[in-house]
């Protein structure tokens, strides 16, 4: 049998049997990766299912393809939702391939079990989730083959020919595995127990989750705190002093007795004012102190979601998004979904090497003065005992202009240049002074601060503000030239923001300042790095949150549920501590110290005990009446428009005589409708352009919701570039993002188009295509190169998600080009004649009519008009 060694994995051979090339499949969790590993390892060709070279064919996943079983799965009595069939416990969980994805399952099935294949590597992403992705198609898919796991932290060339070469049996990672299938069968578990339990308990659709709802629970104490707050008034005495006789310099001081600078009688700051006013005084002391401030820790992705939040407003989900990119596609950071803020100690030459790659360009002045003073990385960043997967998130040195960045993206990978720069700097060191100024017997005191030394913070993203005084003596004489009483309010707790959620989520609750305190809490934190960002946006996709600006606020909802579970004694559901707990047993089965079937046990007994007291729980329950105020007036009657639980109804909806079908569901499509979008339809009889609607396969997009002159509503996808005119839009970014493709002007955005820059060059295209929100890269290759590379997750106007290309055509018109798939009948709603060329300009389709059964989704004849491939 021959023998073939395979160049880029030494000391690994290639085996099979005589006249058929035997080959190593690799399984990428996205299509990008799956590119970008298959140019690096073995100058693979592309087909359309996969990539395959001499050696190797790589091949990819979109996510996860497999997923746990419905209940009606195991029993069709299931599809009922009755208290009677709960708890349901399945013997033995089952798995189906999830809807949408059959696809690119069969073709990974076919690529598993061919006989052109002798092995399996996992090259899904390296972490919990990635592991279940792989396990669950290779197992679905009845893999019997040797397997591999390719784990990489960096996705430069380099780093990618090394994890080759360091390849382990999947074997290996076999507790990690079990960690993220009992993950997986506890939220279900939990999930849908609780779900079923409570929405037959309440009437109306009640999603709870095993660590969304100790979320929420944290979320909505607090709202309860900041809505039972009431503002105490308070006063405070304000004063500016100068130095006599000069009259300068100047400085302020606010007045205090002992510890305490409040007043609660406004007559008595009053008169403390009056007192001291215009009246000479004496500084009475100076005193000075040194403050070393250390360099701060690396970024996990907690940190750096808590820090983007507070520095640039950008969300959790945000932030993560854009450092996934920068991970997977510009290969500009290591891998984020880390929690450890710490290097591996074998990487003390590599952060030498990336100092100096980022030695040109914005950061140049940075590593000179570095390499100038010979300063080196501080030993106490690199500690093997406190990286476990994966370490610390940093630069990989490669060369990035961040102009051509999104916006997201060039503040996250900014913001880890820095903090990686920064660990090469000295502590710095800020001059602290109090001063104490006596007049007519009332102190005042003031507070200055100056940089001594910037260390660090010459490179931090804002600089450290000094707050200077003048130099003062002991003894020395001022005058009180202005003194003022001031009304002030105590103010509520502040709500919530992602920052905020993101430090209580790693801490269970546990509000602590202490870095070092908050990262021993880590065990037993809500959620995971990589999981948090997606519980948050999961809690207002369902309505129990509101973001507000930067604060996350529960709606009524979202409190009056946690009211329902703590009034069916079901707190443990909502306390941080337990479900804290849970997940500190998941990291054990990680580490090997801890069973599985015991982990899952505890959560068996847990759901039997909730599902005990929901069927015990007998008090009427009505979660989620927003306000009682009308939102507004009936479109068909006249009457008035009410929110209720899971709608917005007419009034007369269900009586006898006047019985009125109005109604606007509060959720289409996994999308939550505010009041504010169902006022606007039923005024306008249209919303804005709406993001994260999410189709029956899973695929989001974006559309407008239409009200129709039969009362029933529709949706209405962007259109292609010969929709409304951009002209008229304000320009919300100027940065070219290439040259026209009809007069060659500068090609800027607007807020729903980006456009040309020139006055009478009418070229603009649309940010939103087939519900896919077109972004700035995207849209720079389209000008660059006349065409995208391959985008996936648009939606047809039958909802069907479709991939394509888009490509430039005649007078810069923007048209899909879609892949040879050979010829085919095209399909057409029944009834619908063919025109010779027609295809769709504007599609519109019937999202849903409430009936006394429930909602129903209709589709509505699209009308077309000339003109082949115009992308709409």
């Amino acid at each position: 049998m021959p023998e073939v060694f395979c160049v880029y994995n030494e000391g690994r051979y290639c085996r099979g049997i005589q006249g058929v090339a035997v080959k190593k499949l690799v399984i990428a969790e996205k299509p990008s990766v799956a590119e970008q590993l298959a140019a690096v390892i073995d100058h693979c060709k592309k087909t359309r299912d996969y990539y395959e070279g001499e050696h190797y064919i790589v091949s990819w996943a979109v996510g996860h393809l497999v997923g746990l079983a419905e209940p009606e799965d195991y029993d069709k009595k299931y599809k009922q939702w009755l208290l009677s069939y709960l708890p349901i416990i399945p013997e033995a969980f089952r798995f189906s391939v999830l809807e949408g994805a059959e696809e690119r399952f069969n073709a990974l099935k076919k690529l598993i079990v061919s006989k052109e294949v002798d092995e399996v590597i996992n090259a899904c992403d390296a972490g919990r989730e990635g592991e279940l992705i792989f396990r669950n198609i290779y197992a679905q898919a009845g893999g019997k083959k040797p397997s591999s796991r390719l784990w990489l932290s960096s996705y430069t060339d380099e780093s990618i020919r090394d994890g080759f070469k360091r390849i382990r049996p999947e074997s290996g990672y076999d507790d990690l595995g079990r960690a993220a299938l009992a993950r997986s069968e506890a939220d279900w578990l939990v999930g849908i127990n609780a779900t079923r339990g409570l929405t037959r308990r309440n009437g109306s659709l009640v999603t709870v989750g095993r660590v969304q709802t100790p979320v929420l629970g944290l979320i909505a104490k607090r709202e309860k705190e900041v809505q039972a707050f009431i503002p105490v008034p308070y006063f405070e005495v304000d004063a500016e002093f100068k130095v006599v006789p000069h009259g300068e310099p100047t400085y302020a001081g606010l007045w205090h007795r002992g510890s305490e600078s409040r007043l609660a009688d406004q007559a008595a700051a009053e008169a403390i004012a009056k007192k001291c006013s215009g009246h000479k005084g004496v500084v009475a002391s100076v005193a000075q102190k040194e403050n070393r401030m250390q360099v701060p820790y690396l970024y996990d992705l907690g940190l750096l979601q808590r820090e983007a939040n507070g520095l640039n407003g950008l969300s959790a989900s945000r932030t993560l998004r854009a450092a996934q990119s920068l991970y997977e596609e510009k290969r500009a950071i290591t891998y984020p979904r880390t929690d450890s803020k710490y290097l591996p100690k074998a990487l003390r030459k590599e952060v030498v090497t990336v100092l100096g790659d980022l030695g040109t360009g914005e950061y140049a002045s940075y590593v000179q003065h570095v390499q100038h003073e010979g300063w080196k990385m501080r030993p106490f960043v690199f500690n093997d005992e406190k990286v476990s997967d994966h370490y610390a998130i940093i630069p990989t040195g490669t060369r990035l202009d961040r102009s051509t960045l999104s916006h997201d993206e060039s503040v996250v990978y900014d913001l880890v240049v820095r903090r990686f720069l920064e660990q090469f700097y000295p502590e710095a060191v800020l001059m602290l002074t109090r001063v104490e100024t006596v007049v007519e017997g009332e102190t005042f005191g003031s507070d200055g601060r100056i940089v001594k030394t910037s260390g660090w913070l010459e490179v931090a993203p804002r600089e450290a503000d000094s707050k200077d005084l003048p130099d003062l003596k002991e003894k020395l004489s001022v005058q009180a030239f202005r003194v003022e009483s001031e009304h002030k309010l105590t103010k509520a707790p502040p709500r919530f923001t992602d920052a905020s959620i993101i430090a209580a989520m790693e801490t269970a609750g546990k509000f602590v300042d202490d870095e070092e305190l908050a990262e021993a809490m880590k065990e037993r934190g809500l959620g995971t790095p990589a999981t948090r960002a997606e519980i948050i946006e999961k809690l207002i996709r369902t309505g129990v949150v509101e973001r507000k600006a930067r604060s996350l606020v529960a709606t009524r909802r979202g409190v009056d549920l946690i009211d329902l579970l703590e009034a069916i004694q079901l707190s443990d559901l909502v306390a941080p501590d337990l479900t804290g707990d849970w997940e500190m047993s998941l990291r054990k089965i990680e580490k090997g110290s801890l069973d599985n079937v015991e982990f899952l046990d505890r959560i068996e007994t847990f759901t039997r005990q909730m599902i005990e007291k929901i069927k015990g729980y007998e008090a009427p329950t009505q979660i989620g009446i927003e306000s009682a105020e009308p939102l507004g007036v009936c479109p068909i009657c006249g009457g008035n428009v009410l929110e209720h639980p899971s709608s917005y109804v007419c009034e007369h909806h269900g009586r006898k005589k006047t019985d009125c079908k109005f109604s606007i569901p509060k959720v289409i499509l996994r999308r939550p409708i505010s009041r504010e979008e169902a006022l606007q339809l039923m005024t306008e009889k249209r919303t804005e352009m709406l993001d994260g609607f999410v189709s029956r396969r899973g695929f989001k997009f974006s559309a407008r919701l239409l009200l129709k002159p039969d009362n029933k509503l529709e949706w209405e996808f962007a259109e292609g570039s010969g929709g409304s005119s951009a002209a008229t839009e304000p320009v919300v970014n100027e940065e070219s993002l290439g040259r026209c493709p009809v007069c060659q002007g500068s090609v800027v955005e607007t807020a729903e188009h980006y456009r040309c820059a020139t006055t009478d060059c009418r070229f603009q295209m649309k940010k939103v295509y087939a519900g896919k929100t077109i972004d700035r890269d995207m849209a720079r290759n389209l000008l660059e190169k006349g065409k995208t590379e391959l985008i996936e997750d648009f939606v047809s106007k039958y909802n069907r998600p479709f991939s394509a290309y888009l490509k430039l055509g005649d007078k810069g018109r923007v048209e899909f080009e879609f892949l040879n798939k050979g010829p085919r009948a095209r399909r057409r709603p029944t009834g619908q004649t063919a025109k010779a060329g027609a295809s769709t300009t504007k599609t519109t389709k019937s999202m849903a009519s409430t009936t006394k059964k429930g909602t129903s989704t209709k589709k509505a004849t699209p009308k077309t008009s000339k003109g082949k491939g115009g992308a709409s």
